[in-house]
């Protein structure tokens, strides 16, 4: 390298830590303001934690810097654009200092949990757990317990889920002024009370959750919590309850930039008139959900989700060719983010579909395959309620082929 090289090379090098350092100072104060400054000054931010990262003498504060911006980051959904740093930093910066470490590996595993990616956000949590036991750091060991609570619950391992939350909830109980951080682990004990159909337990954690979340000023998490209590109250068969909650959800986030969330509300008001039986309406709620949203995103689990719910509604409102569409979709999309059980979900509803065109023949072989995905999962409960289901239909055509029943 020539003099001149080394110079261009120095300038760089010390305009990059300037620039790093103004966006430490400025993510040190993350209000309303700086939250105004990130959506003007993205661009320029990324670049300058891009360019920070690969810079030797400033990467670490580059990645402290892209640490500290994640609450920003979500409120603007910013979180696949911050992805290829974070994978970056876990890749090639061979971290030393452990507690930076945990931090990056933990917000890799809630990245993954919104890609519906569980098992490899379960590996990230899990690898942080070891490493804040090794340096016996009680702090971010309760907070890597939330977030493996979090990620059971993405594998429908409701009871791990459950301990790991409480062993959160025991430490940040110790601790005052921890709001924040007693809302989130509310609600992943009200989800996975939910889940085991413990629903007076999980509505009283939920409504907690959104105490503290009003209290506190977090809309989003306000909103994402009374979404969830919404979905207790329909599970407990309280639908005037489970549709105000969701009305006020959506009132905190119709005019927000949440797109995502705003994702998660409308398919759970797409849900809630499912159970009861309205059809053209749950058609309506799920059509309205930003699929080109998802898509352009990279959310493709969200996307699949959204697709094989309304490929089912179609199916129960009668319109049975846009509902074979929505599927085949689905089990396009399905794949790409290796979720075999609900893969499986929508290969037995295009089944479905196919009995009612009277396609025997591909109903069969689309059955076959579905209780093929969903052997391979003999842990998971719902896998097997699933094949229960789908078996008895799938002896039933079998029969109906073989000419035993006319």
């Amino acid at each position: 390298m020539n003099s001149l090289e080394s110079r261009v090379n120095s300038i760089f090098a010390a305009q990059t830590a300037a620039a790093v350092q103004y966006w430490q100072n400025q993510l040190a104060r993350p209000d309303q303001q700086v939250l105004q400054k990130l959506d003007a000054e993205k661009s320029n931010l990324f670049h300058v934690i891009r360019y920070g990262l690969e810079e030797p003498a400033v990467q670490q504060d580059a990645l402290v810097a892209a640490l500290d911006a994640c609450d920003l980051v979500e409120g603007r959904d910013y979180w696949l654009d911050w992805l290829p740093h974070f994978e970056f930093a876990y890749r090639e910066m061979g971290l030393s200092e452990k507690r930076l470490e945990i931090r990056l590996l933990n917000r890799l595993g809630q990245i993954h949990r919104m890609r519906y990616l569980p098992q490899q956000a379960l590996s990230f949590h899990l690898d942080a757990l070891t490493l804040a036991r090794e340096i016996q750091q009680d702090q971010l060991i309760a907070i890597t317990h939330y977030n493996l609570g979090e990620a059971y619950i993405a594998l429908r391992r409701y009871p791990e889920a459950k301990a790991h939350a409480r062993q959160a909830l025991d430490f940040f109980t110790k601790i005052p002024n921890q709001k924040k951080r007693l809302a989130v682990i509310l609600n992943t004990l009200g989800e996975a009370a939910r889940y085991q159909r413990e629903l007076a337990e999980s509505k009283q954690y939920l409504s907690q959750a959104i105490e503290l979340a009003h209290e506190n000023q977090q809309t989003l998490y306000e909103a994402r919590f009374r979404s969830n209590l919404a979905l207790a109250y329909q599970a407990a068969e309280e639908i005037p309850q489970a549709e105000q909650q969701l009305s006020i959800a959506w009132s905190i986030l119709a005019n927000s930039g949440y797109e995502f969330d705003k994702t998660t509300v409308q398919l759970n008001q797409g849900f809630l008139q499912a159970v009861q039986g309205n059809w053209p309406e749950a058609v309506r709620l799920f059509s309205n959900i930003n699929r080109e949203y998802l898509a352009n995103q990279g959310y493709e689990g969200r996307l699949a989700h959204v697709l094989t719910n309304l490929g089912y509604a179609l199916f129960k409102a009668g319109q049975l060719d846009r509902a074979e569409q929505a599927l085949e979709e689905a089990i396009q999309v399905w794949p790409r983010v290796g979720q075999e059980v609900q893969l499986g979900n929508a290969l037995a509803s295009l089944a479905e579909v196919n009995l009612a065109t009277s396609n025997a023949h591909r109903a069969s072989s689309l059955l076959q395959q579905a209780l093929d995905y969903f052997a391979r999962h003999p842990d998971d409960k719902w896998a097997n309620d699933l094949a229960a289901k789908y078996g008895n239909k799938y002896s039933e055509l079998q029969r109906e082929l073989a000419g035993h029943i006319l």
